[in-house]
């Protein structure tokens, strides 16, 4: 009797070891999955916060040292750039503060930040980043409903949703939002 007990378990440890490793397995990609949602949302939360304090810079820079020529001019034009680098998204000498949509302008700085590139690239190396972060739609899949200047200040909104690269107990798409703000320096 005890010899056909062992013999009736010989494949036991088989199912057992295959049972846990697909557990584990399916475990890691949810893990992995989770992780990239994790980076994303550093990312474009890094962005966006750099954006807010490079634009509430712009506001000082235009209305402040715009008209005035001395030593201080000098010094901030060679760390924030000239009018003659109307080239770069970085420094915009316009008084975007005073219009209504300032959303192109907006867009270029954040893509810039995020692609660490000089240049508002939405379709090269954005479309690159956020198609590895698995952004729904891409970079029209980025948008910036929300943002707003008001009281002197400048709220930032973004608002996207990012798929799961593996779904794993049935989780998809998760939709973020997130905000900046920063007073205008002007």
């Amino acid at each position: 009797m005890k010899n056909e007990m062992v013999h009736n378990e010989k494949g036991l440890l088989s199912l057992e070891a295959s049972i846990s490793v697909t557990l584990f397995i399916f475990l890691m990609l949810f893990l992995y999955s989770f992780f990239v949602v994790f980076e994303v949302r550093n990312e474009i939360g890094h962005a966006l916060l750099a954006t807010a304090n490079s634009m509430s810079i712009d506001a000082f820079t235009t209305s402040t040292l715009a008209s005035d020529t001395n030593l201080a001019v000098d010094f901030f034009y060679d760390l924030y750039g000239t009018k003659a680098d109307a080239g770069t998204t970085f420094v915009n000498h316009t008084a975007w503060y005073d219009t209504a949509d300032f959303t192109e302008i907006l867009k270029k700085r954040f893509f810039s930040y995020l692609c660490g590139a000089n240049h508002g690239d939405t379709s090269g190396a954005g479309a690159t980043i956020l198609k590895k972060y698995h952004v729904v739609d891409g970079v029209d899949g980025i948008k910036f409903d929300g943002s707003k200047v008001e009281d002197g200040k400048l709220y930032l909104t973004v608002t996207y949703t990012v798929e799961m690269e593996y779904k794993v107990f049935n989780f998809g798409q998760f939709k973020f939002e997130q905000s900046a703000c920063s007073k205008l320096w002007k």
